[in-house]
């Protein structure tokens, strides 16, 4: 499974997988940690920063 994580100057947090059948799904979140928007057939969870993040 294939992960894109974008951090907003605002601290939103916008989250696309893809997985290896080619269904794909987005979720956003805003400053909060609220969802704001669900789009496709996958709907990721906010992991972020990931445990292993060094800062």
């Amino acid at each position: 499974m294939l992960e894109c994580v974008i951090e907003r100057n605002d601290g939103s947090i916008e989250k696309v997988v893809w997985d290896a059948s080619g269904k794909w799904g987005k979720t956003v979140w805003n400053a909060a940690g609220e969802v704001i928007e669900k789009v496709g057939d996958l709907f990721p969870d906010l992991d972020w920063p990931p445990d292993w993040w060094p800062f």
